[in-house]
């Protein structure tokens, strides 16, 4: 066998053996699904996202009071008297004139917030 058709095979194997290792990677790129690849991307923005979050620990004793015996009304605003910053509440009803005028005058030097259902105000 001459020099040059030796080397002409060698280079036909070698581009043969590159297609076959390079084919099964080519072949999964193309084979990915979209809905493969919005998942992964997902997958990454919900790793992102929570990398961002701040997780907030609360600490501190949760109290159970029943009304009327145990002066619900009084308990809370005692609770919420000392408050120096903000009041953020969710109440479904709120009609105590004592605590509404507590929201009011607190309202002034504090951020207050309330959330009440709307056919029990």
């Amino acid at each position: 066998m001459k020099l040059r058709t030796i080397i002409k095979i060698f280079i036909f194997l070698f581009i043969l053996y590159n297609l076959a290792i390079n084919f099964s990677t080519i072949k999964a790129f193309y084979s990915t699904t979209s809905n493969e690849l919005t998942g992964k991307i997902t997958d990454i923005a919900d790793k992102v996202q929570k990398a961002r979050t701040p997780v907030i620990e609360e600490t501190g004793d949760i109290a159970v009071y029943f009304c009327p015996r145990e002066d619900c009304e009084g308990r809370t605003l005692a609770f919420m008297r000392g408050a120096r910053q903000q009041i953020h509440c969710a109440l479904f009803d709120l009609d105590l004139p004592e605590m509404i005028q507590f929201f009011d005058d607190q309202s002034r030097v504090l951020d207050v917030k309330i959330v009440v259902d709307n056919e029990n105000y």
